[in-house]
C-alpha cells in the first residue's frame, strides 16, 4: 500500500511540473515503415525500415514521438499478417522487459510472465501454437532449442539494444531458418551503432530490491565503421518465495559500410544468470494457498536427512538447489553486398552457444542406484556403510554448438524480383544428468557442473564412469532451398509473391546410457524428413490509403529430438521406468490461409485479417501400456492428431494528435482439435490402448478472446503511457476439464526529459507500473495435461487423471529509471 501511495504521489508531482519544462513540438518525422515487397526476405535485419528525421529530434533512447500507436505499429506493406513494435514503445516500458513482454498488447499474442521484470522468462503463444511451435530469430540467428524448441526470452537482448520486434502470427517468410516453426514467428532486430561518438546509460531500482545498471559506449562513425559495445548487470529477489536472479550480459555491434548499398553488420551476445525457479502450483494448491501455493516446497531450512519438514523433502524441493545457470553465446553477422545494378547477395553466418541446467536434487540410495539398467552400491557420504540416502543436485544439462549460415541472391528483371537461396545448419546438441554433492546449507558445490564435482561410480562394470541420469549426443543436420518471385503488376498495384522451399532435415541420435536391452552402449537412432513447402501471397492497392491482401502458406516442425532416444531412472532397477520408445514421427504440419484489409491515413492505420488453419499430426508425450507385457506405464512419443484454427486480427494505430497517440488490437479466435488423442485406460484390471474423447474440444492455452488498448503521451519533456490487456479463459488440459478465468491486467508509465545538463544528454527519470490494480490470479498454463478428472474413454476404460499446474501472475510492482545519452 505504501508503494502504491509514494507512487501515485510521484505520478502527481511529476505532472505538476510539467508546464514549466514544455517544449513546442517540432515538425513530424516520417513513420516507421515496413520493407517495401513481399513477405520475402523479411528476416534480414537489413531490410527494416528506418526512420527519417525530419526536424524531429531522436532521443538517446531512441524516441521519434512519431510512430504510430506509440510504436505499437508501423506501416506494414507484406502480403501477410505481421505486427511490430518499434523503439518508440520498447524505450517507455521496463528496461528489464523481455521479447515476451515488448509484444504482448500485438494481436494474437498471449503472454504470461512469471514475474514483473521479465528475467524468468514467463511463455508466450499464438493462434493455438506453444512457444516450441514458433520461431524466434535475433538479427538473422535462429535461436530455438535445436532439439525441444525451447525459448528462452530472459537470455536475448538487453532492452536499450532493441530497434524492433515483430510477429508474424501465422507462417514464417520463406527464406526463414526454423525446422521448428508450425505455427508463427518472432523476429528481434537490434538497433544499428549510432554515427556520433558517445554512447547512454541507465540506472533502474524497483521492487522485490531489483537493481539494473547498463551501460553502452558508440565509436560513432569512423571511415566507414561505427560500432557499439555494451554490458548490463541485472539482479532482484524473488517477489514470492525465496531465492532471486541475477545476470551479467554483454553485447556488441558494429557495422562497414563497404559501398553504396552494401554493408557488412556484426553483433555478439553473451550472457550469463543463475535464477531460481518459480514453482508453478496445481489448481487445488493455489485455491487453498493462494500466492504462496508453490512455497509448501520450498522451505527456508535445507534438511539433510531428507525427512518431511514443512512438506520439504530436503531434496528437490529446496530453493537453492531449484536453479537455472545459463551462459549463451550468439552471434551473426548479417551481410549485404550489391554485386550488380541489379544483382544482391545477402549472406547470414551466425553461431549460437549455450550451456547451461535446470533442476533441482535427488535423494541416492547407497544400496541401489542404477544407470541405465545396471545395478550400483557404493558408500556415497563416506561414513563407511551403505544405508543411507544421500542427497546430491541432479540438473538436467544442455550444452549446444549451432553454427549455421543463410544466403540469398535476388535478381531484380524488370517488374519482377526473382530470389534463390540455401541455408544450411550442423547442429550439435549434447544431453546429460551428471550428480554432484551438495553444501551444508544446500546448495550446489557446483552449480554449473562443470568444475569436477560430479559423482564417479566407484566399482562394477561401469567403475570410473559419471553417474547419469541421461546422456544424449544429437548431430541435427539442415539443408534448405528456396527460391521465388516477387512480381509488380499494373503499375504496381498489385504484387505477387510465389515462392517455395524444400527442407532436407536429418536428425542421429546417441544415446550413451548402458542400457538393460544392449550388451554395450545404444547405437545411433535418428530420423529423416524431407519438407516441400509452398507459398504464395497477394497485394492490390485500392488506392493509396487502402490495401487487400492474402495469401497461403505451409510450415512444419520436425520431431523433437528427445523422442528418439531411451530414459531410464536412476532411483529404480526397472529398466522401463521412465523409458521413451523411440518411434518414426511424422512431423507437425500447417496449412495456413489469411486474407485482409489495411488502411494507411494521415491519422489513422488500421489493419484487420481473416485467418484459417489446418493443423496435422500434433506432436504428444502421453502413457501407453508397456509393450514388454509388464502391467506398468511408460512415456511415449505419439501423433495426437489435428487441429483446426480460425479467427480474426486486427490492429489500430493513430499518429500525434495534441501528442496522444491511441492504440488498440485484438483477436477473437477458435482453435479445436478435429479428433481423440491415444491414450491409455484401465478395464476390467487390464491396461489397454484406449482413446481420450477431446474431438472437438478446445485447445488448451489458447484463449478464444484477447484484447489490448494503449495511449501515449509525449511533448518532448513529459511523458507517459496507459494500456490495458484482457486475456480470455484458458483451458489447462485437453478434455476442457479445468480451466483459469479471463483476467485484464493494467500498466502504466510516466517520466520526464531534461535538457542538456553539461554532458549529459537529454537526461531521463522515468517511473513504469506493472499491475497498477493490484489484480492477482493465475495468468496462464505451465503444465498443460491430457485430463484434470478421471475419464471414460472411447473404449469404456477409466484415463486416469494428471495435474495442470500455472503461472502465477505478479501483484502491484514498479521500477524507477533513471538514463541519460552522453
Amino acid at each position: 500500500m505504501r508503494t502504491r501511495l509514494a507512487s501515485a504521489l510521484l505520478l502527481a508531482s511529476t505532472a505538476l511540473t510539467a508546464p514549466a519544462w514544455s517544449q513546442t513540438a517540432t515538425p513530424a518525422a516520417a513513420p516507421t515503415a515496413a520493407p517495401t515487397g513481399s513477405s520475402f526476405g523479411a528476416t534480414q535485419p537489413t531490410d527494416i525500415g528506418k526512420v527519417k528525421a525530419q526536424g524531429e529530434q531522436v532521443t538517446p533512447s531512441g524516441v521519434t514521438r512519431v510512430d504510430i500507436g506509440g510504436g505499437l505499429m508501423i506501416l506494414e506493406e507484406q502480403s501477410k499478417n505481421r505486427s511490430t513494435v518499434t523503439r518508440d514503445f520498447i524505450a517507455k516500458i521496463s528496461p528489464t522487459a523481455n521479447p515476451y513482454q515488448m509484444v504482448e498488447l500485438l494481436p494474437g499474442a498471449n503472454v504470461a510472465s512469471t514475474d514483473a521484470f521479465g528475467l524468468n522468462g514467463g511463455d508466450i503463444s499464438m493462434h493455438g501454437f506453444s512457444s516450441s511451435q514458433l520461431g524466434l530469430t535475433i538479427d538473422g540467428a535462429p535461436v530455438n532449442d535445436s532439439g525441444g524448441y525451447a525459448l528462452y526470452p530472459q537470455e536475448y537482448l538487453d532492452g536499450e539494444n532493441v530497434g524492433q520486434v515483430s510477429i508474424a502470427q501465422g507462417y514464417s517468410d520463406i527464406d526463414s531458418p526454423h525446422i521448428g516453426a508450425s505455427g508463427g514467428v518472432v523476429n528481434i532486430y537490434s538497433r544499428d551503432p549510432s554515427k556520433t561518438a558517445g554512447g547512454y546509460t541507465s540506472f533502474s531500482y524497483g521492487s522485490n530490491h531489483t537493481t539494473r545498471e547498463f551501460i553502452r559506449l558508440e565509436t560513432g562513425q569512423i571511415g566507414r565503421v561505427r560500432g557499439y559495445a555494451s554490458y548490463s548487470h541485472y539482479e532482484n529477489d524473488h517477489w514470492r518465495g525465496p531465492g532471486g536472479d541475477k545476470r551479467d550480459h554483454f553485447e556488441g555491434k558494429v557495422v562497414i559500410d563497404v559501398r553504396e548499398a552494401s554493408k557488412i553488420t556484426a553483433s555478439i551476445l553473451w550472457n550469463d544468470a543463475v535464477n531460481n525457479f518459480y514453482q508453478a502450483p496445481n489448481l487445488a494448491n493455489y485455491n487453498a494457498y493462494g500466492y504462496s501455493a508453490p512455497q509448501n516446497n520450498l522451505d527456508r531450512i535445507y534438511n539433510p536427512g531428507g525427512t518431511a519438514t514443512n512438506q520439504n523433502t530436503g531434496t528437490n524441493g529446496y530453493y537453492k538447489n531449484r536453479i537455472n545457470p545459463f551462459r549463451n553465446l550468439i552471434a551473426s553477422v548479417p551481410s549485404t553486398f550489391t554485386l550488380t545494378d541489379n544483382v544482391t547477395l545477402d549472406v547470414t553466418p551466425y553461431v549460437w552457444y549455450g550451456y547451461g541446467s535446470g533442476g533441482g536434487a535427488t535423494s541416492l540410495s547407497e544400496s541401489r542406484f542404477n544407470f541405465g539398467g545396471n545395478r550400483n552400491s557404493q558408500d556415497l557420504n563416506g561414513n563407511g556403510t551403505i544405508t543411507d540416502k544421500v542427497n546430491f543436485y541432479s540438473p538436467s544439462i544442455t550444452e549446444t554448438y549451432r553454427p549455421g549460415v543463410i544466403t540469398k541472391l535476388t535478381y531484380q528483371m524488370d517488374n519482377h524480383r526473382l530470389f534463390a537461396g540455401y541455408w544450411y545448419e550442423s547442429v550439435i546438441h549434447k544431453q546429460y544428468g551428471d550428480y554432484t554433492r551438495l553444501n551444508a546449507n544446500g546448495s550446489p558445490v557446483d552449480p554449473y557442473n562443470d568444475g569436477g564435482q560430479q559423482l564417479i561410480i566407484a566399482s562394477g562394470p561401469l567403475a570410473g564412469q559419471k553417474l547419469q541420469k541421461r546422456y544424449t549426443i544429437t548431430n541435427t543436420r539442415t539443408n534448405v532451398l528456396f527460391v521465388g518471385d516477387e512480381a509488380s503488376l499494373l503499375n504496381d498495384r498489385l504484387i505477387l509473391d510465389i515462392g517455395v522451399k524444400q527442407a532436407f532435415v536429418s536428425r542421429h541420435v546417441q544415446n550413451l546410457v548402458p542400457s538393460g536391452p544392449y550388451a554395450t552402449f545404444q547405437p545411433y537412432l535418428g530420423l529423416t524428413d524431407s519438407e516441400t513447402l509452398p507459398t504464395v501471397g497477394v497485394s492490390y492497392k485500392l488506392d493509396k490509403q487502402q490495401t487487400l491482401f492474402g495469401g497461403a502458406s505451409t510450415s512444419f516442425r520436425t520431431p523433437a529430438n528427445f523422442s528418439l532416444f531411451d530414459q531410464y531412472s536412476v532411483t529404480s532397477s526397472a529398466a522401463n521406468n521412465g523409458f521413451i520408445v523411440h518411434n518414426t514421427q511424422k512431423p507437425e504440419r500447417t496449412v495456413y490461409l489469411e486474407a485482409g484489409h489495411r488502411f494507411q491515413g494521415e491519422q489513422l492505420a488500421t489493419s484487420v485479417s481473416a485467418f484459417a488453419y489446418h493443423f496435422q499430426s500434433r506432436q504428444l508425450s502421453t502413457s501407453v501400456p508397456d509393450p514388454s507385457g509388464s502391467s506398468s506405464y511408460i512415456n511415449q512419443n505419439i501423433n495426437a492428431g489435428n487441429t483446426t484454427g480460425y479467427g480474426v486480427d486486427f490492429e489500430l494505430g493513430t499518429r500525434r494528435v495534441n501528442d496522444f497517440r491511441l492504440y488498440a488490437a485484438g483477436e477473437l479466435a477458435s482453435f479445436t482439435f478435429d479428433g481423440d488423442i491415444q491414450a491409455s485406460s484401465s478395464k476390467g484390471g487390464r491396461t489397454i490402448t484406449d482413446a481420450l474423447p477431446t474431438k472437438g474440444k478446445t485447445v488448451p492455452g489458447a484463449p478464444n478472446v484477447l484484447f489490448a488498448v494503449g495511449l501515449d503521451y509525449d511533448n518532448g519533456n513529459l511523458f507517459g503511457n496507459f494500456n490495458v490487456k484482457y486475456t480470455g479463459r484458458q483451458y489447462s488440459s485437453f478434455m476442457n476439464d479445468e480451466q483459469i478465468p479471463g483476467y485484464a491486467r493494467a500498466n502504466a508509465a510516466i517520466g520526464y526529459r531534461f535538457d542538456d545538463v553539461g554532458p549529459a544528454k537529454r537526461p531521463e527519470l522515468r517511473l513504469n507500473l506493472y499491475n497498477i490494480a493490484d489484480q492477482t490470479g493465475l495468468t496462464g498454463v505451465s503444465g498443460i495435461q491430457q485430463n484434470a478428472k478421471a475419464t471414460t474413454g472411447r473404449l469404456g476404460g477409466t484415463i486416469a487423471s494428471s495435474t495442470p499446474t500455472y503461472f502465477v501472475g505478479q501483484g502491484f510492482a514498479a521500477i524507477v529509471t533513471l538514463s541519460s545519452g552522453f
